[in-house]
């Protein structure tokens, strides 16, 4: 089937297609779908809400990293002593 001759246009599939009814010919326009703007402002709320905790989430996250790292650091360095130290008794 021919696409620009046959019934799929573009405006038919992507709106805007003219309807007749009864001899009279009216342009249909696609609808826009209203948001209310309450609803915007309460997502805009908690989406900065969920932003800071994340960020809040995320500096938590590296200062336990870095405090694991000192301790692995730490635990390390006590193991190579621990060791020195036995191998001085035998």
């Amino acid at each position: 089937m021919d696409l620009n001759g046959g019934r799929y246009t573009e405006r038919g599939l992507y709106g805007g297609s003219k309807v007749t009814l009864d001899n009279d010919v009216k342009e249909v326009k696609p609808t826009v779908p209203k948001v209310d703007v309450s609803e915007n402002i309460l997502m805009d709320t908690s989406i900065k809400k969920v932003m800071q905790k994340n960020r809040e989430l995320h500096k938590q996250l590296y200062l336990e990293k870095e405090k694991n790292k000192k301790l692995e650091s730490e635990n390390k360095s006590l193991s190579n002593k621990l060791k020195k130290i036995k191998n001085k008794e035998l």
